[in-house]
């Protein structure tokens, strides 16, 4: 298992440096490490080719392709090497770990975070609200009064909206 690890790490390390620049590039350059290994066992008939070929499609999934790209050359691997139905099922668990949704748990998650925002922009708003209040309390420049969110100067008998 560890030497699997090993491999795996050293062909994600291998095409990091495209998966920076260009994921789309690093992509390409696993599938067609993939095809030249299925190919090469195709000629040669080395089965070690084959399982190389694996370690290449584990670092796929690792780096987050999706399943589809590499299915058909996964199942024709595995027919190769005669793998078992047990083995199939624990590789394709590799690219997807199955989640099991509950609605109620969703439900009271997404509340939560609504409600949590909604406070957040209503303590926003209340603390515009009072630093407008304290800023003219402060300034005292004229005479100002609050009247509903909106502050008036009288200046003699007019009333000056602002």
């Amino acid at each position: 298992m560890k030497e699997t690890n090993v491999e795996v790490e050293g062909i994600k390390l291998a095409v990091s440096m495209f998966r920076k620049t260009d994921p789309k590039r690093c992509r390409e350059v696993l599938l067609e490490s993939i095809r030249w290994l299925k190919d090469r066992y195709i000629r040669l008939g080395e089965k070690e080719d084959l399982q190389k070929a694996l370690f290449h499609i584990q670092a796929y999934g690792d780096l987050g392709f999706p399943y589809q790209d590499v299915e058909t050359d996964l199942l024709e691997i595995f027919d190769s090497l005669g793998a078992k139905k047990e083995v199939r099922k624990a590789f394709r668990k590799l690219f997807c770990e199955t989640i099991v949704i509950n609605k109620s748990v969703i439900y009271r998650v997404m509340t939560g975070y609504y409600l949590t925002q909604t406070i957040e922009i209503a303590g926003a708003i209340a603390l515009a609200i009072f630093l407008m209040d304290t800023l003219f309390k402060v300034i005292r420049r004229g005479d100002w009064k609050q009247d509903s969110l909106r502050y008036t100067r009288r200046d003699g008998g007019k009333e000056e909206k602002r």
